[in-house]
């Protein structure tokens, strides 16, 4: 029995790849760092599709926007000052 948690297509393409390339890492951080380079790669784009949503919020009601942006403000010094206290 394979004891190995990977999937063996995967630990097989890892293992060529490592091979071929003649790096020095195991197939598990191999792994891992392209799970890392992943997930880094999905939260860029997470943070640009959310800073797009946002912008277009701001242009579809400008006033709303600022005025809920001061509430923010307001919400925040009040709160710190409880946090601090």
């Amino acid at each position: 029995m394979d004891s190995d948690p990977l999937p063996a297509g995967l630990l097989a393409e890892t293992r060529q790849w490592i091979t071929e390339t003649g790096q020095d890492i195991t197939p598990a951080e191999y792994i891992a760092q392209a799970v890392h380079r992943q997930m880094q790669e999905d939260y860029r784009a997470a943070k640009e599709r959310e800073a797009r949503r946002i912008e277009s919020i701001r242009a579809a009601n400008p006033e709303g926007f600022a005025s809920g942006e001061r509430r923010a403000e307001e919400l925040i010094a009040k709160y710190a000052g409880r946090a601090t206290a």
